[in-house]
């Protein structure tokens, strides 16, 4: 399995690749490599491959948009990527599905956990202002 092939996860994660959501995800630093930000497309097509999308990030022309946090080099980073922009207006974002999936390389590739939203309501409570700040698509 190549490095950039994600490893099987430890929770189901949802197959819709035609509706609007949006992702986050949650990148522990590597002690050896803290600063991967710059590997921000490698991160989100192995979800968007993982979750069966077809088509990955290459440029701007693709149905998806992502923004990045950069890394810190010891605080979690996060890469927010929004499905299929075209499809949603970006005016209420509590009508739109977010998924969070902690994320981890490992030596088989990366691993993604979905964060359950009903197990982890308090902590979507959390991170979804600093989310929704980001403009949808943009």
């Amino acid at each position: 399995m190549s490095d950039t092939t994600p490893a099987n996860s430890t929770s189901t994660i949802p197959t819709d690749t035609t509706s609007p959501a949006r992702i986050i995800l949650r990148i522990c630093p590597i002690p050896s490599s803290p600063y991967e930000d710059h590997k921000y497309t490698e991160y989100a097509n192995a979800l968007l491959l993982h979750r069966g999308h077809r088509e990955i990030i290459t440029n701007y022309t693709t149905p998806h948009f992502v923004h990045v946090q950069p890394s810190s080099g010891i605080h979690p980073w996060h890469i927010i990527i929004d499905l299929q922009k075209d499809k949603f207006d970006g005016l209420d974002f509590d009508q739109l599905p977010h998924e969070i999936y902690k994320v981890k390389r490992l030596e088989t590739g990366l691993h993604f956990h979905l964060r359950d939203p009903t197990k982890y309501a308090r902590f979507y409570s959390k991170v979804r202002p600093h989310s929704d700040r980001y403009t949808w698509g943009k």
